[in-house]
């Protein structure tokens, strides 16, 4: 029911950011200047842009240390895939967000830094050893869990790509804003990850493989029977 009430949290997220840049489109840069008698107006209008966006950075505050506590739960089955997806949301709204301070040429705001702060520090560093500790159990298991792991073949790729998207995108905007964000990242993380699920991968083979023969040896021998 929790993880539900922060899909719902992130759909309100997605479409503020919806809004952000719409209004993005007509609104001045920071840096413009501006001397005709419309300037005071824009200007309030920029001020109340921002404080609309650290609204939207309050609310993924929000649901980022709610995700956390998720994450460290090893949740089982439906509810892990729930999860996956439910960060994968995150992620992606999290990329478009970066985009748009990049597009708008803003430097980013306290908000937005401690939002960096905690994906980066807390969430993104248990979300790894989260997918390899499923990736673990699913190669305990066999036929019962077939089309679960079905599943997340393909949930589990797609939230990597979006974290590393996430980790461009904000390398990008420390970049182009003069700001560092990046202090907090680890950029190895994603490739040790990709390393070892590609060795579980090659030991998953290498099991149904020898199940395989296993089989064949067994059917060899009754039919000499």
């Amino acid at each position: 029911a929790l993880l539900k009430c922060v899909g719902d949290a992130l759909s309100e997220a997605e479409w503020m950011l919806g809004q952000l840049r719409s209004v993005a489109i007509e609104m001045p840069k920071e840096s413009d200047d501006d001397e005709n008698e419309n300037a005071s107006g824009k200007m309030d209008m920029i001020h109340a842009q921002r404080i609309y966006e650290d609204a939207l950075f309050s609310k993924l505050i929000d649901v980022s240390a709610v995700l956390d506590i998720y994450v460290t739960c090893r949740l089982q089955n439906n509810r892990a895939q729930q999860l996956f997806q439910t960060l994968t949301s995150l992620y992606k709204i999290l990329t478009q967000s970066c985009k748009l301070m990049g597009k708008t040429k803003k430097r980013p705001s306290h908000k937005l830094k401690k939002l960096v702060q905690i994906l980066c520090k807390q969430l993104t560093v248990k979300i790894y050893p989260c997918l390899l500790y499923h990736q673990q159990q699913d190669s305990e298991h066999s036929v019962e869990t077939k089309s679960r792991i079905a599943k997340e073949t393909r949930i589990i790729p797609n939230l990597v790509y979006q974290m590393e998207q996430f980790d461009q995108n904000v390398i990008k905007l420390a970049k182009s804003s003069k700001v560092d964000l990046t202090r907090w990242m680890k950029h190895s993380t994603a490739r040790d990850f990709r390393i070892i699920a590609s060795q579980l991968n090659d030991v998953e083979d290498k099991e149904s493989a020898n199940k395989k023969n296993k089989k064949k040896k067994k059917g060899k021998k009754k039919r000499k029977r």
